[in-house]
């Protein structure tokens, strides 16, 4: 039986704390170092053309695929634009609920990958590939929902060059990761299918190139490589340890000058 997370107003509020904490990170994060629209272009012109050069630039065959199917189209976005942020708040308050004792291994991970990655996007903005009239990809989110990214009163509060990484899918790979370490039942592999559907859904409505998917697990790694070197370092100095200083041999260390 999961060990339940205990109602305690202290905690809940530390832990609200750091939300807000995260969400004013963004958001001064976002007026403080507003983007070029011409620098985020050029960067995604220099990512475009890598993906050209090794092969990689599949992102127009999702889309086509898709467009051909409206309904499948229509459920994408969907899912890009709400269940998505929904599902990762949810896994953080089932963890909270269920899986008390590493709870905050859960919320370490969420909250360092996405600090990571928000100040990276603020110093090195790139366009998604739908505001690259070259790539050839159409902008779905504007056609299919009333209110989206470009409106003009969320454009104000949201960064819409903040391509690479792709928070999109480092929640969503981060949420199925650790859903399989914390959990033991044979079917707990079927969480893979929530970051593969992120990833198709963020390249078939061109918000992301498919190199922002592949970085985006390349910063996964390099924060939960530097948790777990933490964690380690931590339980090696024990709690309440003094150092030992040296005295003269025959002086009490309480010895007064």
């Amino acid at each position: 039986m999961p060990k339940l997370g205990r109602l305690n107003r202290r905690i809940l509020t530390v832990e609200a704390l750091l939300l807000l904490t995260a969400v004013l990170y963004y958001e001064l994060g976002n007026f403080s170092f507003r983007a070029e629209k011409a620098l985020a272009d050029a960067n995604a012109l220099w990512l475009w053309n890598l993906e050209l050069d090794w092969g990689l630039f599949v992102e127009p065959h999702f889309q086509q695929f898709f467009e051909a199917r409206p309904f499948w189209m229509g459920l994408l976005v969907f899912f890009y634009v709400g269940p998505h942020f929904l599902l990762t708040l949810g896994f953080l308050g089932w963890a909270y609920w269920y899986r008390f004792p590493r709870y905050t291994e859960v919320r370490d991970s969420m909250l360092a990958f996405t600090f990571l990655a928000f100040g990276f996007q603020w110093f090195v903005p790139l366009s998604p590939p739908r505001f690259i009239p070259a790539a050839g990809l159409r902008d779905t989110l504007d056609h299919s929902l009333p209110l989206n990214g470009n409106t003009p009163w969320i454009f104000q509060f949201t960064n819409p060059y903040a391509a690479l990484p792709s928070v999109h899918f480092g929640w969503a790979f981060l949420v199925a990761f650790l859903a399989i370490r914390l959990t033991s039942s044979p079917w707990r592999w079927a969480w893979l299918a929530y970051p593969a559907a992120i990833a198709v859904s963020i390249m078939a409505t061109g918000n992301h190139w498919i190199l922002d998917i592949v970085l985006s697990a390349a910063f996964i790694l390099g924060t939960e490589t530097a948790l777990v070197v933490g964690r380690r370092v931590a339980r090696r100095v024990p709690s309440g340890a003094t150092l030992a200083v040296p005295t003269p041999a025959g002086v009490p260390l309480d010895a007064k000058p």
